[in-house]
C-alpha cells in the first residue's frame, strides 16, 4: 500500500514537471523576439548618427570639438574652422554601430590593470536633446584585439563595468589637430605666371650722336694745324 502511495506520488510530480515545462517552452516560443533591439543591446551606444549633435575629443594631444551647424560639421575648438567630413564620419560610425563584446565587473582598484586610471581618450557625446554620453578608453588587451573601455561611467558605482570594444577607436580618437580640418585646396583656374614668362625689361638703347653736316668745299682740319 505504501509502495503504491509512492508511486501515486512520483507520478503526479512528473505530470506536474511536464506541465511546467510545457508552459515554460510555449511562452518561449509564443514572446515576441525583437531582432533590432537585441541588437541595440550590444552596441557601444544605441543612438543614431543623425542624434549627435556635439562631440568633444580629449587625449594626449589637444583637445578637440565638434559640433553639427546647419547640417555641417565644424571644429568649435581649439579652431573654428569647417572639419573634414571623413574624419568626423568614421568616428561618429564607430560610436554608433560598433559592439561591445562584453562586460567585465571589476573593483575600482584595479583600474590600472586596464589603462583607465590614466585613459589614453575620453569622449563626451551631447546629443540634440542635449543628452550627454561618456566613453573613457584604457589600453589594448593582451592580444590587441580590443580596447578597454568604460561606457557612460558612474561615478558613485562601487566597481568598474569595463568593456571591451574596438580598436579602431583610438584610430578615431588620437589624431593630429589637422586631420580634424578640412584641407585647403588651391584653385587651379587662376594660372600664375612663371618667372620665366614674365617679360623682361625692354634695355634702353642710347641714340647715336649725329654729327652736323659739313659744307662742301669747306677746308678739312688736319692734324697739326
Amino acid at each position: 500500500m505504501k509502495l503504491q502511495r509512492t508511486a501515486f506520488g512520483l507520478l503526479v510530480a512528473a505530470a506536474l514537471l511536464a506541465g511546467i515545462v510545457a508552459v515554460s517552452e510555449q511562452q518561449k516560443t509564443t514572446a515576441p523576439v525583437n531582432p533590432v533591439d537585441q541588437a541595440a543591446s550590444q552596441r557601444v551606444f544605441d543612438f543614431g548618427e543623425d542624434a549627435i549633435a556635439v562631440v568633444t575629443i580629449e587625449s594626449r594631444r589637444p583637445a578637440v570639438t565638434i559640433e553639427r551647424v546647419d547640417g555641417q560639421w565644424r571644429l568649435s575648438a581649439p579652431l573654428k574652422v569647417p572639419a573634414n567630413a571623413a574624419t568626423v564620419a568614421f568616428l561618429t560610425n564607430l560610436l554608433t554601430t560598433t559592439q561591445r563584446d562584453r562586460t567585465l565587473n571589476v573593483s575600482r582598484d584595479r583600474a590600472a590593470e586596464f589603462g583607465l586610471d590614466q585613459p589614453m581618450g575620453q569622449l563626451t557625446i551631447t546629443l540634440n536633446d542635449q543628452q550627454k554620453h561618456q566613453l573613457v578608453l584604457g589600453k589594448p588587451s593582451f592580444d590587441r584585439t580590443f580596447l578597454y573601455a568604460l561606457i557612460d561611467p558612474d561615478p558613485n558605482a562601487k566597481e568598474l563595468a569595463v568593456s571591451l570594444v574596438s580598436p579602431q577607436f583610438a584610430n578615431a580618437v588620437d589624431r593630429d589637430r589637422k586631420e580634424w580640418q578640412v584641407e585647403k585646396t588651391v584653385d587651379k583656374t587662376v594660372a600664375t605666371p612663371s618667372p620665366s614668362a614674365a617679360a623682361s625689361p625692354t634695355p634702353t638703347v642710347n641714340p647715336t650722336p649725329q654729327t652736323s653736316p659739313q659744307p662742301e668745299n669747306s677746308p678739312v682740319a688736319l692734324p697739326g694745324n
